[in-house]
């Protein structure tokens, strides 16, 4: 996990400094702008990104600042993938739920039928005899 850590902060220390062309150590808005390819941002993106981050509104962005956005980001990322997860396991359920009703009233509709024709038909022998006109229609409907 430490060495996850390390290589997480030497990217981020990498992109940092390849975004701060004049190397003073902070990042213009400028700089950001030019540098919105390396974030897979557009520019007008990545100057909004700017805005958000440069809490103390002093036109630039110090490495720590740089730094705990990236660190929200990540957090912000995580929390994402929960919730993926979470979405995934809910539809997954209700499929299930969804599949387990369906078999349900299937078995309700065939007991139904079942107790219409008991009611309705008659087997004596080989024949049937019907108590209702539509019977016949019914059963080779339903059963046909």
């Amino acid at each position: 996990m430490a060495d996850n850590e390390a290589k997480k902060k030497a990217k981020l220390n990498e992109l940092f400094n390849k975004l701060d062309t004049d190397g003073d150590g902070e990042l213009t808005k400028d700089e950001v702008m030019a540098g919105a390819a390396l974030l897979n941002m557009t520019p007008e993106e990545a100057a909004k990104m700017f805005d958000d981050l440069d809490e103390d509104k002093s036109g630039t962005l110090a490495r720590s600042e740089f730094d705990a956005a990236a660190s929200m980001n990540e957090e912000y990322e995580k929390m994402m993938a929960e919730v993926a997860a979470l979405n995934a396991e809910s539809e997954a359920a209700d499929k299930a739920a969804a599949a387990a009703e369906e078999k349900n009233l299937k078995a309700k509709l065939k007991a139904v039928r079942i107790l219409w024709l008991a009611k309705h038909v008659a087997v004596e022998g080989n024949e049937l005899s019907c108590s209702c006109h539509d019977a016949m229609s019914f059963i080779a409907f339903h059963f046909g």
